[in-house]
C-alpha cells in the first residue's frame, strides 16, 4: 500500500471515530440545540396592523392551570394568559374582520394538544402529573413571549348536497390567532419528549418542533385546528402587531 493511500485510510478512520463519538445517542441533544430559539424572518402584512399592551405578554403573577380528564380532548399542556389584557385586541380584529367572533372567554398557548398527549404520549406512561411537573420545573408562568403578528385562517367547507336542495352549500370558516413564541416552551417541549423516550415511547412519534404556538382571539363558526388542514404559524400572518409599554 503506498504512502498515499495509508495516509487516506488511517485520516477515514479517524473521522468515522469522531463522528461516532460526537454523534448524539439516541434519546439524547446537544443542548445548545435545545436552547436556541430558531431564527426567521416575519412577514409583515402590507396592511394596517393592530397593538398590544406589553402587560398582556408578562403573565408571572397569572396561575398556572392544570387540564386533564378521562376523554380524548381532556388533557392538554398549557402557558395561561389573563384573556382581559386581550379584550382590546380581539375587539379591533372583529371590527376588522366585519362581524362579531366567538370566544372561549379565556387565554392561552397550548403547549401539548390533546391529540399529542392521548394519542402518542399517554400510551407510552406519560403523565398529566408529569406534564405540570415539567412545565411548574420550568416556570412556564415566567416565561418570556414574544408577539409575532396576528394569524388568520380561512377554510372553505363544502356541504353535500340534500335531496330537497339540488346543490352544493359552501361555508368559509375563519379563525383570528395571536402568534407567539417563547424558548421556554420550546424546552418544555424537549423535556416532555424526554420523559417520552425515558418510558419507552418511539422518538419519531413526537417532535417537540412540531408545534405552532398561538393565542386564540376568535373564530366564526367554531376554532380550526391542524386537524382541518391549516397551520397557525408565521405563515398565516394577517395583520402586523405592535407591543405597546
Amino acid at each position: 500500500m503506498s504512502v498515499l493511500r495509508l495516509t487516506i485510510h488511517v485520516l477515514s478512520g479517524l473521522l468515522l471515530t469522531a463522528c461516532l463519538f460526537l454523534r448524539p445517542a439516541q434519546g439524547q441533544l446537544p443542548e445548545q440545540d435545545v436552547l436556541a430559539l430558531p431564527s426567521y424572518p416575519i412577514p409583515q402584512p402590507d396592511n394596517p396592523g393592530f397593538t398590544l399592551p406589553a402587560t398582556a405578554l408578562n403573565t408571572t403573577a397569572v396561575p398556572y392551570e392544570s387540564h386533564g380528564g378521562p376523554g380524548p380532548n381532556d388533557t392538554w399542556l398549557q402557558h395561561t394568559l389573563n384573556a382581559a389584557l386581550l379584550t382590546l385586541l380581539r375587539q379591533a380584529v372583529e371590527a376588522a374582520h366585519g362581524q362579531p367572533l366567538l370566544n372561549r372567554g379565556e387565554a392561552h398557548v397550548t403547549l401539548i394538544t390533546p391529540p399529542e398527549y392521548h394519542n402518542v404520549l399517554a400510551p407510552a406512561g406519560v403523565t398529566l402529573a408529569d406534564l405540570d411537573d415539567i412545565a411548574r420545573a420550568a416556570q412556564v408562568q415566567a416565561a418570556p413571549i414574544q408577539a409575532l403578528c396576528v394569524g388568520r385562517q380561512r377554510l372553505v367547507v363544502t356541504a353535500s348536497p340534500q335531496p330537497k336542495d339540488g346543490g352544493e352549500t359552501t361555508t368559509t370558516m375563519y379563525a383570528y390567532n395571536l402568534i407567539v413564541r417563547s424558548p421556554t416552551w420550546t424546552r418544555i417541549r424537549w423535556q416532555v419528549w424526554r420523559r417520552f423516550i425515558g418510558l419507552g415511547g418511539e422518538p419519531s412519534l413526537f417532535d417537540p418542533e412540531a408545534n405552532w404556538p398561538h393565542v386564540t382571539l376568535g373564530f366564526s363558526h367554531r376554532d380550526l385546528f391542524l386537524q382541518d388542514g391549516v397551520f397557525k404559524g408565521i405563515n398565516s400572518c394577517w395583520r402586523a402587531i405592535t407591543v405597546v409599554e
